[in-house]
């Protein structure tokens, strides 16, 4: 979890950066966090539905919104890197 984390930070921050931008770095928590509600998206038969539904819409449910914000899910889900292939190019 701990490379995933280090990876997608380096992610976020390159493209932020080009961007003019500040990214707010994921933590070990917030990872759990984001992959537990994709086990309860599949867990709930839901893995094709659009994630800005789980938040509102049709199928939103109590537990995406409490857990964190549709922006930061898409942030996470956009970013999320298990690799050191930026570090080449940084």
């Amino acid at each position: 979890m701990r490379e995933i984390v280090n990876c997608t930070n380096l992610e976020g921050r390159h493209v932020y950066k080009a961007k003019g931008k500040l990214w707010k770095d994921l933590t070990v928590d917030e990872l759990y966090a984001f992959c537990g509600l994709l086990i309860y998206a599949g867990v709930d038969k839901s893995w094709d539905v659009p994630a800005r539904e789980f938040f509102s819409g049709e199928f939103a449910n109590l537990i995406y919104c409490a857990t964190m914000s549709i922006c930061r899910f898409e942030e996470i889900q956009r970013f999320i890197r298990f690799d050191e292939e930026l570090k080449k190019h940084i």
